[in-house]
C-alpha cells in the first residue's frame, strides 16, 4: 500500500490528502482515458486562491495501472463499492477537517527517512525529501515537457499565478 501511495505521487503531482482521500469510485474512465477524478462534492481538498484548480481530473499513467488493479484485488474480491476508501482505512480517524494526511505524512514520512540523503548540485547540502517534495519534482518534469503552466496548474491542481516558479 505504502509503495502504491509514493507511486501515485509521484506520477500525478497530487497532493498527499488528494491521494489518501481517493475513492474506488475516483478511478474512472473520462473520454477513454483513466483519471483520478477529484471532484467528488463531499472530497476534502485544498481550495485556496493557490489551488483554483483543486477540482480537476488527473490522468493515470500506464505504468501505475497494473498496481492499482492488483490492490484492488484487496477489496470485495477486486469489486471495491465506488464509496470505499483506497487508503484512508488504513490512517485512523481524520483529524476535525476531515483530513488524514497528519497521520499519513508521519507514516510515509519515516518510511522516507530511509531514502539515502540526495546533495543538492548548488551548494551540497542535504536536500529534504518529504511528501510534497514529490508534487514538485512531478511539476518540474512536466516543465520540461510543456510550456504551457496553465496546463501544468490544472494537472496538478495548482492555480494561483506565480506559484510555479516555487516549484
Amino acid at each position: 500500500m505504502i509503495n502504491l501511495i509514493f507511486q501515485m505521487l509521484v506520477t500525478s503531482g497530487a497532493r498527499l490528502e488528494e491521494i489518501i482521500g481517493l475513492w474506488w469510485g475516483d478511478i474512472k474512465t473520462h473520454n477513454e482515458v483513466l483519471c483520478y477524478d477529484f471532484n467528488r462534492v463531499n472530497m476534502v481538498l485544498k481550495e485556496t486562491p493557490s489551488t483554483k484548480y483543486a477540482r480537476r481530473r488527473t490522468p493515470v499513467v500506464d505504468v501505475i495501472k497494473p498496481y492499482i488493479d492488483n490492490y484492488k484485488l484487496k477489496f470485495d474480491n477486486g469489486n471495491p463499492k465506488d464509496d470505499t476508501p483506497l487508503f484512508s482505512h488504513a490512517f485512523g480517524t481524520p483529524d476535525a477537517d476531515g483530513k488524514y494526511s497528519k497521520n499519513a505524512s508521519k507514516r510515509l514520512g519515516s518510511w522516507l527517512e530511509q531514502v539515502p540523503s540526495i546533495k543538492h548540485q548548488r551548494d551540497n547540502s542535504v536536500i529534504g525529501l518529504n511528501t510534497h517534495s514529490l508534487r514538485h519534482t512531478f511539476k518540474m518534469i512536466l516543465e520540461g515537457e510543456i510550456e504551457n503552466t496553465t496546463v501544468i496548474n490544472k494537472v496538478t491542481g495548482s492555480g494561483l499565478k506565480g506559484m510555479e516558479i516555487h516549484y
